[in-house]
């Protein structure tokens, strides 16, 4: 047995009759869950039971998953009393996919993550999903990151369909624990910044919502229920003990300008030099290039972005540097692959969703020229070609 999601389901139910606690029964029956300790149960009922029960069964269940889930997967669960897709609502068997792709814009070492979900074979029904970027890399003191955004559901209360949660962590985080009684062990997986994990698990029909560290916390309660309590996020190390965290900081930036035509462009850390049958129309620069203190894992900071028009379409095009030394080669761009035909550029395919949209990229010294956006990959491989680095000046050294 490999799924992620089945054993989860094995060893809750295992835990579930071991348990056999007369409280949880009766919290359990009381919120509509079926209960019986002679036969298995479906995830979303056993789950539910453990989420919603409290600490009334703290001290009798302790419940641990083998490993997160994979970054690409289906909706577990049973089929749902009321079919038919509605927004936000899973129906088992459904894909989805989560990425995660460095964020172009300059001054800044934060993320782009997405979720995209499609309706499986067979079933009609079109792709959506969500989205959301700013989000920076880990550091010590900040090991948990991920979407910058939050779902919101009625009443703080996970909708029918159950929901696939997604966090990203450190190289110092094994687990994350999850409310009370869920931990589940973090996961290095193709797709992720380098010596960075995820945890991925799926919360069933009734669960609180989970609180993101990282979010405005008096937004989000806001939106629960009164007397509902949201799930939270506690890091974990190889031994199983809570990491020391501080408050979420602000996200970092460096100082950067925004321009637009007619302005000219101002002269920043980092010059892009195009052909004149490119033009540049508006775009951001940075100044006093710094690295970001504390960073974990790969993690790349952009020090320029400009749009290019081109064929009634626009081109993005950036240069990433290593956000924890400016003056070494940068990490590889994490889901990235070879491009066939074109030795030393990489690409990405585009998701569901325009927050993330197709790349393609090389090296060029101690940097990434990347490119986004544009009508096809033979038209951002020409943009790219064409395109070179003028200038890179870290701040403390001579120019």
């Amino acid at each position: 047995m490999s799924d992620p999601f089945e054993i989860l389901r094995q060893e809750l139910v295992s835990a579930a009759v071991r348990a056999q606690a007369p409280e949880q029964r009766r919290l359990a029956l009381a919120r509509g869950l079926r209960w019986s300790p002679r036969r298995s149960h479906p995830l979303a009922a056993v789950l539910a039971a453990l989420v919603l029960a409290g600490s009334a069964t703290a001290a009798v269940v302790s419940i641990t998953s083998r490993s997160s889930a994979p970054l690409s997967g289906r909706v577990p669960g049973r089929p749902l009393r009321n079919p038919g897709r509605r927004f936000f609502n899973l129906e088992p068997g459904d894909s989805y996919r989560i990425t995660v792709a460095p964020t172009l814009q300059a001054g800044t070492a934060a993320l782009c993550t997405t979720i995209d979900y499609g309706a499986p074979p067979g079933r009609r029904g079109g792709g959506w999903g969500s989205g959301s970027c700013g989000r920076g890399y880990p550091t010590r003191a900040e090991p948990l990151f991920g979407d910058a955004g939050w779902t919101v559901y009625p009443h703080g209360r996970i909708p029918e369909g159950g929901a696939i949660e997604y966090i990203l962590t450190g190289p110092e985080v094994a687990a994350v624990r999850v409310g009370a009684h869920m931990i589940v062990k973090a996961r290095n997986q193709p797709g992720l910044p380098a010596g960075d994990r995820a945890v991925v698990f799926y919360l069933p029909a009734g669960s609180p919502v989970v609180l993101r560290s990282w979010l405005p916390q008096a937004a989000v309660r806001q939106q629960l229920q009164a007397g509902v309590q949201p799930l939270t996020l506690t890091p974990l190390n190889r031994s199983g003990q809570a990491l020391a965290t501080a408050p979420p900081g602000p996200p970092f930036h460096l100082p950067a300008r925004f321009w637009e035509r007619p302005q000219r462009q101002p002269r920043g850390g980092c010059t892009l030099a195009a052909p004149a049958g490119l033009r540049a129309v508006r775009g951001t620069v940075a100044y006093d290039l710094k690295a970001v203190p504390g960073v974990e894992g790969a993690a790349l900071l952009s020090c320029v972005s400009t749009d290019y028009a081109i064929d009634g379409t626009t081109i993005t095009a950036a240069v990433l540097l290593n956000a924890a030394d400016l003056r070494s080669p940068p990490p590889a761009i994490f889901d990235t692959s070879a491009i066939p035909g074109a030795p030393g550029f990489v690409s990405h395919e585009a998701s569901l969703l325009p927050a993330r949209e197709a790349i393609a990229a090389r090296r060029e010294g101690n940097a990434w020229l990347v490119v986004e956006g544009g009508n096809s990959l033979v038209q951002r491989l020409t943009v790219l070609r064409e395109l070179r680095i003028a200038r890179i000046a870290v701040a403390g050294t001579r120019r």
